[in-house]
Order: structure tokens, then C-alpha cells, then sequence
């Protein structure tokens, strides 16, 4: 126990001794250096931590956000329609072009960034060999919102009292 109150004291904290159900608990008095909220906590949540930053959960989590998370895989995501959607920061000149949560397509990311400016909501990127995930700069085109449905209907099957079949038939 003597290690453990060296430790406690080597890092600054003031230690208190409290009794519990069971047995006896020390505890220490840490103070967020953000928020600067205090708060107890037993001393083998600081000594078997790897690095003690001395943050509340709070503020711990806030610093771990989007770049500076740990399993942070470059802000893109695969969703079950099949696109691929990137996050977009502030700070970047394509973020007008981002929906309310800072994402956008990828390809209109990879559109945007060949033409050097943003892109309307009228204009849409077309996928020429149809794989949304395939976003090379040679398999996208420009298109305005008529002669990309004009496209997709063409492709459709009709059957014999004129109606269009499910796409996947």
C-alpha cells in the first residue's frame, strides 16, 4: 500500500481513505484540468492506467473525436445503398455540398475536386460501368437531373402491358 501512496503523492493527488462494504478503499481526488470539476476516484483506476491524463469521461471523449480517434479509418463510410460517403470538415471548400451531418458522396467529393468548384443539386454523377463504389474520375460523368433518369429508364426492362419491371429482374 505504501507504493500505491508514493504513486498517488508522485502524480500530485490528494488521498482519502474511505470504508466500504466489505472492505477498505482509497481513493484519490482528481480534478479535471479542462472543465476543472472534481471528483474521487479509487486509486487502482489511476495506478493500473496506462497513461493518466487525469480528464472526466466528458472531456476524454471529446478529445477522441473524428481524426484523433483511435480506430478513425480516413471518414468514409459504406451505407446499404451502395455509395460510399465522405466526411467533410468546415474548413474545407466542398463543405456547402456536404447534407447536415458534414457528409457527401464520394463521388461528387471526386467530381467537385476534378472541376474545382461545387456542384449544383441539380447535377448529378453518374457511374458509367454502374459500380457506386468505383470512383475513378474516368468512370464519372456530369449529368443534370432529366438526362440521368433519361439514362437509368433506358435501361429498363418493360414487360407486355408496358410497365417497367423491378430493376434487380
Amino acid at each position: 500500500m505504501n507504493k500505491i501512496r508514493e504513486k498517488i503523492k508522485s502524480l500530485g493527488l490528494q488521498p482519502i481513505h474511505k470504508m466500504g462494504k466489505y472492505q477498505k478503499k482509497y481513493f484519490a481526488i482528481v480534478e479535471c484540468p479542462t472543465c476543472r470539476k472534481k471528483r474521487e476516484l479509487p486509486f487502482e483506476k489511476i495506478i493500473y492506467k496506462k497513461v493518466f491524463t487525469g480528464l472526466c469521461l466528458p472531456c476524454e471523449r471529446r478529445t477522441k473525436m473524428g481524426k484523433n480517434h483511435p480506430r478513425w479509418k480516413g471518414g468514409e463510410r459504406y451505407c446499404q445503398n451502395g455509395y460510399i460517403y465522405k466526411r467533410v470538415y468546415e474548413d474545407d471548400i466542398y463543405y456547402p455540398m456536404a447534407d447536415k451531418d458534414g457528409r457527401m458522396k464520394r463521388a461528387r467529393y471526386v467530381m467537385a475536386n476534378y472541376l474545382g468548384r461545387c456542384l449544383d443539386r441539380k447535377e448529378h454523377v453518374h457511374h458509367k460501368n454502374k459500380n457506386r463504389t468505383d470512383d475513378r474520375i474516368s468512370n464519372l460523368e456530369l449529368v443534370d437531373y432529366r438526362e440521368h433518369l433519361r439514362q437509368h429508364y433506358a435501361e429498363r426492362k418493360i414487360d407486355k402491358n408496358g410497365r417497367f419491371l423491378p430493376a434487380n429482374i
